[in-house]
């Protein structure tokens, strides 16, 4: 029986392992001549229990598969038969009175079952226990010879190793179904490389180079969905192959690259590649990330930093020439308040004396002479400006006037098909016939603050 068991246990798959436990208990049970026999499962924190199999020889004499025992802080319902259990020790009696006085509670329970012999052995697997079987006898009691425990335990490691690789077989799909959830629900194309080739690939990678399928994808390379040339001119392929070659010499990469899609447009991209080994065989772990939005934002940043740059240097400039222009205005001011009190003395005050001392009364001559001296001292400074510019020639009129509007002088001698120089003279001359003689003043700016 024994050969036959561990036979029957050697090619079962994992599926099948509850199924060939529940056959092997109810043929042992019959072969040993008792009545029931249960299989017991611990959780892997030892923190809860659950009878998992049962097989009864009548109904009436069957326990309720399913139930769970908690296992914490002792509260055990068969303490003193748990605690032997955990230590991987078999709890064997012919008879409940063979029971020591501390297994009170673990008397009761058997009682009440009305189990009259018991043989409960760990299911122990490389030192872990990770449950028990027990056979039982209820109706007659029952003697279990060392030779039929040893044999007993025999089948209890076979049940424990079919279990273990039930578990085992278990973690590793829930592993496999939790990574690949992962794998596929990534917000970045994940790609997995074999001898710098597409081995697999998620979801996003197809949606991301507009492709068909994930077919459309593996075994190619990944040259061949990038660009002839990067940006800076070098090869994608020589570059990519490069690179891989350093992850896989344990160096990881993380790098710009351009990517190309199917329908051939560009898209850029942050990458990252980490070696990891897989029965022996080196892969690559290839992260793509479409960086298309950051990069198009950042381009906007720079253009707006550089415009707002250009704006401050040119408000400088301006606040510069305006300064110029009024430390200009006060001068004229100054020299004006200067000619206006020199007019004053020399002109009015004489005026004024006669005034008084030929009874307020003076000729056409003398009328004439101070009407003249208050126009100049009115006019002074006022018509400077016009007066001036009155002087420039009809050509140097018109550069003020695209001077006005904002060209430069390139495209005012573009404008007017003269050469570049020319222009350059003839702003000297303005300036000069203008009398600007603050280099610091902007001719544009000054041109404008002028009716």
């Amino acid at each position: 029986m024994i050969s036959e068991l561990c036979s029957a246990f050697v090619h079962v798959s994992a599926d099948e392992v509850d199924d060939e436990i529940s056959r092997w208990l109810a043929f042992v049970v019959t072969c040993l001549g008792v009545d029931r026999g249960t299989l017991f499962q611990i959780s892997a924190d030892h923190t809860s229990g659950q009878l998992t199999h049962t097989w009864a020889a009548t109904k009436s004499l069957s326990l309720d598969k399913g139930s769970v025992a908690d296992l914490r802080e002792g509260v055990f319902v068969l303490p003193w038969t748990v605690e032997k259990m955990l230590r991987d020790e078999p709890v064997v009696f012919s008879s409940v009175n063979e029971l020591p006085h501390d297994a009170i509670a673990d008397r009761q329970f058997f009682e009440e079952h009305g189990t009259k012999s018991n043989v409960t052995i760990p299911l122990s697997v490389g030192g872990e226990v990770i449950g028990a079987v027990a056979f039982s006898a209820v109706r007659s009691k029952t003697h279990w010879s060392d030779d039929l425990i040893g044999r007993l335990q025999m089948v209890a490691h076979v049940f424990a190793c079919a279990l273990a690789r039930k578990r085992a077989d278990i973690e590793q799909k829930n592993a496999v179904e939790r990574y690949q959830t992962l794998f596929e629900s990534a917000n970045d194309a994940i790609f997995v490389l074999s001898e710098n080739r597409i081995a697999e690939c998620n979801e996003h990678c197809v949606s991301m180079f507009s492709c068909r399928d994930k077919v459309d994808l593996i075994g190619r390379g990944p040259w061949e969905f990038s660009p002839p040339q990067q940006a800076d001119g070098e090869n994608s392929e020589d570059r990519i192959k490069r690179l891989f070659d350093l992850a896989q010499h344990g160096t990881p990469q993380k790098f710009f690259w351009k990517c190309r899609r199917k329908d051939e447009s560009l898209f850029d991209a942050e990458v990252s590649l980490n070696a990891f080994t897989v029965s022996g065989e080196t892969l690559l772990l290839a992260i793509v990330r479409d960086i298309t939005g950051h990069r198009q934002a950042e381009e906007i940043l720079k253009e707006s930093n550089e415009r707002l740059q250009s704006e401050r240097v040119l408000l400088a400039e301006k606040n510069t020439a305006l300064r110029a222009i009024l430390d200009q205005l006060e001068q004229q001011r100054i020299e004006f308040k200067e000619e206006a009190c020199s007019s004053l003395e020399h002109i009015f005050a004489p005026t004024i004396k006669k005034l008084r001392t030929s009874d307020g009364h003076l000729n056409k001559r003398e009328l004439t002479e101070l009407e003249d001296a208050f126009e100049s001292i009115i006019g002074k400074g006022v018509n400077t400006f016009k007066e001036n510019f009155a002087k420039l020639s009809p050509r140097e009129t018109e550069i003020c006037e695209f001077i006005v509007k904002g060209l430069s002088s390139k495209e005012i001698s573009e404008a007017l098909n003269v050469a570049p120089q020319t222009i350059h003279k003839h702003r000297e001359v303005i300036r000069r016939k203008l009398k600007i003689q603050n280099l610091e003043i902007n001719l544009p700016t000054y041109l404008r603050s002028k009716p």
